[in-house]
């Protein structure tokens, strides 16, 4: 290897590295509300029992079952304070490891506003745990909370299906719900209701190379950090990167940014439909934080000038931001010297006529395997029996429907 040229290379290659690094800014954030929203913790855990009494004597509560739909209608209740006649959205949705479709449902409460834009509030309604129930019971003070203040921009508060398997409501409400090209940013509440010690994250991580709204982040990051008194976990650099060039979401911010709109996830860690425990293991002051900082941020949402759009891939480091293009440059431009390296290889290898079709050969004849293993998976899908699933979202973690052969 020529190490005058690589050392070239290499310093070349840094350049961009530190252009993305200088190009890190902080996220300018609007000012905060004259009087900070404050829910109430009780009223919360209030709300919680009785959305599990809703269910009856169902403790499932999967997409589709009675009890589930027996919540549905209880949301639509609870929700008229915001909007008098809240839209029930029904459709059906296909899941790997069912062999017939699944009949959902989704409940949306919409209230318009002057000004362009439309923030969204979303919780999941399916599950059996009291994360579940605490997440609508949140959704139902927001209504209780927000129908006494001025809006500027529209708000929608929507209560999904689908929440635990895969995140087909929300996909259906980014893709169908009318105003959805206007939505400027949507929060989602998942699994909050853990032990007082569980850490609050943000997740970001896509179902395609899509960012979401650097304002929304940055505000509801502030809005947590004051009302817990903690800084929020955020995805590192890594889990960012690969989020980008491997697209995977449980959660339902995934499809949200799928559809092109703008989300984030607010979530304590815990599993999205744990064991059915019942509303007295929930932490009341912890909730109430909870729902203070949503609430507070939705309307630091509605008062900003702007609101940075979501789209480009982005990267959020501490609390500051950088392109993602300016990344894809850098890590780009990392592979310059590995690229020579490689050419000056074959350069040798030809200059001393050391034959490169065998080589060439046996490596294709390795990669077939992988191809071969491709085509078979495609075939499965195809043949009577449903030996594979053809569902077009990746499913999650042991529910990939495959049938034993």
């Amino acid at each position: 290897m020529s190490w005058p040229l690589y050392r070239l290379l290499l310093i070349v290659s840094l350049i961009p590295v530190a252009l993305a690094a200088l190009a890190l800014r902080n996220v300018p954030v609007p000012p905060e509300p004259v009087q900070p929203i404050a829910v109430s913790g009780s009223s919360v855990v209030a709300q919680s029992r009785q959305f599990i009494a809703s269910r009856g004597n169902h403790n499932c509560c999967a997409p589709g079952t009675p009890g589930e739909l027996a919540a549905a209608r209880w949301m639509t209740r609870k929700l008229r304070p915001f909007d008098p006649t809240p839209e029930t959205v029904q459709f059906a949705a296909n899941l790997a490891w069912q062999a017939n479709p699944i009949a959902m449902e989704n409940v949306i409460a919409y209230k318009p506003g002057a000004q362009p834009g439309v923030i969204v509030v979303i919780a999941h309604r399916d599950g059996r745990s009291a994360e579940t129930a605490a997440g609508s019971a949140i959704l139902v003070e927001l209504a209780r909370q927000l129908d006494q203040l001025p809006l500027q921009r529209g708000v929608a508060l929507v209560s999904t299906d689908g929440g635990t398997t895969g995140g087909q409501g929300a996909a259906d409400f980014a893709s169908h719900w009318p105003e959805a090209g206007q939505i400027a940013t949507a929060i989602v509440i998942a699994s909050v209701g853990s032990a007082a010690d569980g850490r609050l994250q943000l997740l970001l991580r896509p179902a395609v190379p899509r960012g979401t709204s650097p304002t929304a982040v940055a505000i509801v990051r502030e809005q947590l950090q004051r009302t817990t008194q903690a800084n929020p976990a955020m995805p590192g650099a890594y889990d960012q990167l690969s989020g980008y060039a491997v697209p995977y979401a449980a959660y339902e911010q995934g499809e949200l940014l799928h559809g092109g709109v703008p989300a984030l996830t607010v979530s304590d860690g815990g599993p999205l439909d744990g064991p059915p425990y019942s509303a007295a293991g929930l932490d009341s002051a912890r909730l109430g934080r909870i729902g203070s900082a949503v609430a507070t941020a939705v309307m630091q949402l509605d008062v900003a000038p702007t609101i940075e759009p979501g789209g480009d891939p982005v990267l959020f480091l501490g609390g500051r931001v950088t392109r993602g293009w300016l990344v894809q440059l850098a890590l780009g431009a990392l592979l310059l010297p590995v690229l020579a390296c490689i050419l000056h290889l074959i350069a040798g290898l030809r200059r001393r006529k050391v034959p490169l079709a065998p080589g060439m050969r046996a490596l294709a004849w390795r990669a077939s395997g992988w191809l071969v293993a491709l085509v078979t998976l495609w075939v499965l899908t195809v043949l009577p029996g449903r030996l594979m699933p053809r569902v077009a979202d990746v499913p999650l973690p042991g529910r990939t429907g495959v049938t034993s052969l």
